[in-house]
């Protein structure tokens, strides 16, 4: 039986608000509390019944059904994406929270949320794309199969009809295996897989970690949510692409599907994937914040165009740490969707890289802000009494007396400087205190 009696709304809403309270109470009130991932599975089943209580069915995925009544595959990305965060958030939660800090996890690293953003966006696009192939004749969404093979019609014959069973995230409408579908959830268990893991090892960093005291340091603000590694964020665009590109087999029209950035230098390195973009770049533009910039693509095909942003904006100036990006191509007379990015404080030298106390330290970089933010030393905000420079390219400063974090410094201790802009961190330069 797959469903309950209606409910109604109101008595939904209670109960689900109830679930919502009743597990991080009763953490406090057992005798026995669960391990992390104790705490992870009853997540899962929390949502799950959350899931069960709004849409009064017991099969959760019923949610990435589409409206051919076929599971879709740019449904159940973003469904599975979404369990494994709640599932990581809980894990990575109590394990902090048994140390006795009971702040929340408040920073969702970027490419997390870019994969989440990738997926929905795939979703919409391909729901997009279908929609406008089917309203313009150009494809044909065949019947499911019915449960029964006795109730096939002359209208439901093998040549029609696709499976309407969990196979048919990888298969066409017609019930065919495609590569396409196949690749795209092949790279995203594979990116699930190798997250879980980085979840496990940050959960084994968290039990080394002292238990909480009022006068203690804080929690380390590298022991939330993993990130995403940035080959497996391009492994997941290419899929996106790949999938999206064979459902635009019957037009030509432009479309961006993923982004990836990399710091090479004074320049940033923009790596964009999508479909329909052209062989050669042929007269085609690459814009920025809706305005087109003159650079020779380092790469340009079909599926993928790769071009050096310089920190100089189109629009005038420097571009600002914080500054939110939007890229995207004028292609064929058509302009495509844009994807964004937020430009990040980037430490490209330090000179000298190592000295006594007091020794004056140059870094220079690119967005470091032409307003001073915060530099660090091993994560500790340094004195701004110390700071003596701060330009969007160059920071000057003085080695303290002492460690930042109020202890004395060794001998020959190495340290790793950074700073913070527009609450964006950057990359960390080695130093040595002799």
């Amino acid at each position: 039986m797959s469903r309950i009696p209606r409910i109604p709304g109101l008595a939904r809403l209670v109960i689900v608000a109830v679930i919502a309270l009743l597990f991080p109470y009763l953490y406090y009130i057992s005798k026995y509390r669960l391990m992390p991932y104790g705490w992870g599975a009853v997540a899962l089943v929390s949502l799950w019944l959350v899931i069960w209580l709004l849409t009064g069915s017991l099969n959760p995925f019923r949610l990435v059904i589409g409206e051919d009544g076929r599971p879709s595959t740019s449904k159940l990305k973003p469904f599975l994406w979404t369990a494994v965060i709640v599932f990581a958030y809980a894990v990575l939660y109590a394990a902090r929270l048994k140390k006795g800090y009971i702040e929340a996890i408040a920073e969702i690293p970027p490419n997390v949320l870019i994969a989440i953003g990738f997926d929905a966006a795939t979703l919409v696009a391909a729901k997009s794309i279908t929609q406008s192939q089917i309203s313009s004749g150009q494809i044909e969404k065949p019947p499911p199969a019915p449960a029964d093979p006795a109730k096939k019609t002359a209208s439901t014959t093998t040549d029609t009809v696709a499976n309407s069973g969990p196979g048919a995230v990888f298969q066409d409408d017609k019930g065919f295996p495609e590569l396409t579908k196949i690749q795209t959830i092949t790279w995203t268990v594979f990116a699930i897989v190798i997250y879980l893991v980085a979840v496990n090892v940050t959960l084994s960093h968290i039990g080394a970690v002292p238990d909480y005291t009022p006068n203690g340091p804080p929690f380390p603000s590298n022991l939330g949510l993993p990130d995403i590694a940035p080959a497996l964020m391009v492994l997941i665009g290419l899929g996106n692409a790949a999938y999206l590109g064979k459902k635009l087999v019957t037009t030509d029209t432009p479309v961006l599907t993923a982004i990836a950035t990399e710091r090479k230098g004074t320049e940033l390195e923009i790596t964009i994937t999508g479909v329909g973009l052209g062989a050669t770049q042929n007269g085609s533009r690459i814009t920025i914040n809706n305005k087109e910039i003159d650079v020779v693509p380092l790469e340009w095909s079909n599926e993928r165009v790769k071009f050096r942003l310089s920190d100089t904006n189109p629009e005038g100036g420097d571009f600002i740490s914080g500054q939110t990006i939007r890229v995207g191509l004028f292609v064929r007379g058509q302009n495509t969707n844009q994807l964004t990015f937020t430009i990040e404080p980037s430490l490209i030298q330090i000179s000298p890289t190592a000295g006594p106390l007091g020794t004056p330290v140059s870094l220079k970089g690119t967005t470091l802000g032409a307003t001073q933010g915060e530099l660090t030393i091993d994560d500790s905000k340094l004195d701004p009494a110390f700071i003596s420079t701060w330009s969007n390219e160059e920071i000057k400063f003085a080695i303290p007396p002492q460690h930042p974090n109020g202890t004395a410094w060794k001998a020959a201790q190495k340290i790793s400087i950074g700073v913070t802009v527009q609450k964006k961190q950057s990359n960390k330069l080695a130093f040595t205190v002799n």
